[in-house]
């Protein structure tokens, strides 16, 4: 009997420790995630940055428009795995990013033209 509770209480304390591991495991797997998302950003931006200052402007407007079309995959792609409320939220995004893209002045310095 006393074999049967030792044992019990054993796997319970295994469970519970699996439990917490993981939890801590996945939320420090998203942070991560995150943070290395938001110092790629920073990179790309300080780079369209440098490129701006350098008077290459076509360059980058390549730039921005290739992390633009980045973000849009990204939004498709993750689209399967969110809730409903937050899947509307990034197809109405994804609808509004092209359509700025779409209705921006024809002008030969457009970032929609520089797109296309």
């Amino acid at each position: 009997m006393k074999h049967k509770i030792i044992c019990s209480l054993f796997s319970i304390a295994i469970f519970t420790s699996g439990l917490f591991l993981g939890a801590y495991i996945s939320t420090s797997a998203g942070a991560s995630s995150n943070s290395t998302e938001l110092y790629s950003s920073i990179i790309h931006l300080s780079s369209v940055h440098q490129q701006i200052e350098n008077g290459e402007l076509e360059n980058a407007k390549q730039a921005i428009c290739s992390f633009v079309r980045t973000r849009i995959e990204l939004l498709e792609l993750g689209h399967q795995i969110l809730n409903e409320n937050r899947a509307k939220e990034v197809m109405v995004l994804k609808q509004s990013m092209e359509k700025m893209l779409s209705n921006t002045s024809q002008a030969s310095t457009s970032l929609a033209e520089t797109c296309v």
